[in-house]
C-alpha cells in the first residue's frame, strides 16, 4: 500500500512514505491509501480503483505523410532545404 492525493476522484500525486514525513500536514492529511498498482491518473469510484485508459499506439507516418502534414511538398522541401 502507499499514499494517493484525489482531485475530483482523479490520483493526482502519490507518496511510498508516510505523506506526514514529506509534506506539510494540512496537504499530507488529504492523503488516502491505495494499492501499489494505483498511481497518477486513476479514478476512484465509490470504493473501487478504475485504471486509465490505454493509450492508443503511436502512428508510423510516412517521410511523404510527415511533409503533409506539416503543409509542405516534397518540391517545397527541396527548395527549403537548396537540393535540386
Amino acid at each position: 500500500m502507499h499514499y494517493v492525493y484525489l482531485t475530483n476522484t482523479i490520483v493526482t500525486d502519490q507518496a511510498q512514505v508516510d505523506p506526514f514525513s514529506i509534506f506539510s500536514a494540512p496537504y499530507a492529511a488529504q492523503f488516502i491509501e491505495a494499492p501499489d498498482e494505483v498511481t497518477c491518473n486513476w479514478k476512484l469510484e465509490g470504493k473501487k480503483w478504475i485504471a486509465p485508459p490505454t493509450p492508443p499506439a503511436p502512428v508510423e507516418l510516412t517521410p511523404q505523410e510527415k511533409l503533409a502534414n506539416a503543409g509542405l511538398s516534397v518540391d517545397e522541401l527541396k527548395v527549403l532545404l537548396g537540393i535540386n
